[in-house]
């Protein structure tokens, strides 16, 4: 890991690094979350090895090692984990400072999208997980059902209404939303990043599921004067 994370910030990781500048992510969150960049992640589809980002899963330890490939050819893959990877949950290695509210959202860069744009919101009193590809939503790891139980408030992030009702499923008291779609295109957490619209984004849907109307309130008419109304959470 140490030698991905050092290779992604050298000469020769220049072509990793502005994959994730163009995707808005800075490279202090490249080193908070740990990620780097290797040069031979194996594509088992097109039997070759590729350049990858690399996303460590890690909570005390490593506990899984995933790939992006930088480009994905025709019939080949655009993510890959390497064997004997055990997928709990990405991001516990900063997560469990306060317990007052857990975002779990689908897709690792979208987590880390995120987490970007709550700190640069100075919204602290948060932390945020993935669980990996939507799949993943209909099977939890106990683990992270347990952790996840710790919270105060827990937000269930995913582009389908079902892979978030599934996640809210599995950890009592969850609130759920989904992708928001404008004009017909639907909208993560990285592409509203790049659209400057994450930060307030979140926080209208942490209002949504406020006990306080005239906080929701005053959230939402913030929201309409930075032109963001449309974008109201929903599940």
């Amino acid at each position: 890991m140490e030698q991905a994370a050092a290779l992604l910030v050298s000469p020769a990781g220049d072509p990793a690094a502005e994959y994730l500048l163009r995707r808005g992510l800075r490279p202090e969150t490249w080193e908070a979350w740990g990620l780097g960049y290797t040069l031979a992640a194996w594509d088992n589809r097109l039997k070759a090895a590729r350049p990858a980002i690399l996303i460590p899963w890690q909570y005390r330890e490593v506990t899984a090692l995933k790939y992006r490939f930088l480009t994905v050819p025709a019939g080949g893959l655009r993510y890959t984990s390497k064997a004997g990877s055990e997928h709990i949950a990405f991001g516990l290695n900063l997560a469990g400072g306060h317990y007052a509210t857990l975002w779990l959202v689908e897709g690792e860069l979208n987590a880390v999208s995120l987490w970007q744009a709550l700190r640069e919101a100075h919204m602290v009193n948060f932390d945020v997980l993935s669980f990996g590809g939507e799949s993943k939503a209909t099977r939890l790891d106990p683990a992270l059902q347990r952790w996840a139980g710790r919270y105060q408030q827990v937000i269930v992030w995913a582009d389908e209404p079902a892979k978030a009702a599934a996640a809210m499923a599995a950890i009592p008291g969850a609130f759920g939303l989904r992708s928001p779609v404008v004009d017909g295109r639907k909208l993560d957490a990285n592409e509203l990043l790049l659209l400057g619209g994450l930060a307030d984004f979140a926080r209208a849907a942490w209002a949504r599921f406020d006990q306080d109307p005239a906080h929701v309130a005053r959230i939402r008419a913030e929201l309409e004067g930075a032109g963001w109304g449309g974008l109201a959470p929903s599940l």
